[in-house]
């Protein structure tokens, strides 16, 4: 019998996806803590919000975006996988949401 490590583990949210990997993660420009990327301040393209006199979006962040019941929650409602999904699928799919 195999047991999962998910099983296993007393790791909160460890079958969750992460941020890093969906489609709609935008990475924070680079901030380096003990020589690795600080990732914990990017954003998501999912969720945003215009400004009416200059026309920006203004992304938020990714961290809050998660704890948010409202939102994408842990479970990561919205999260889309960039390894599995082609680029056609992905363009195809930005153009639809950013027009």
């Amino acid at each position: 019998m195999r047991i999962s490590l998910a099983t296993l583990s007393q790791i909160k949210n460890i079958g969750n996806p992460i941020c890093i990997e969906c489609v709609h993660f935008i990475r924070h420009v680079p901030y380096y803590k003990d020589g690795q990327i600080d990732n914990k301040y990017g954003k998501c393209k999912y969720f945003g919000k215009k400004d009416l006199v200059t026309g920006e979006i203004v992304y938020e962040l990714a961290s809050t975006l998660r704890h948010e019941i409202n939102r994408c929650k842990p479970e990561g409602l919205y999260f889309m996988d960039k390894k599995t999904m082609d680029k056609k699928t992905a363009f195809e799919l930005a153009r639809e949401f950013y027009h």
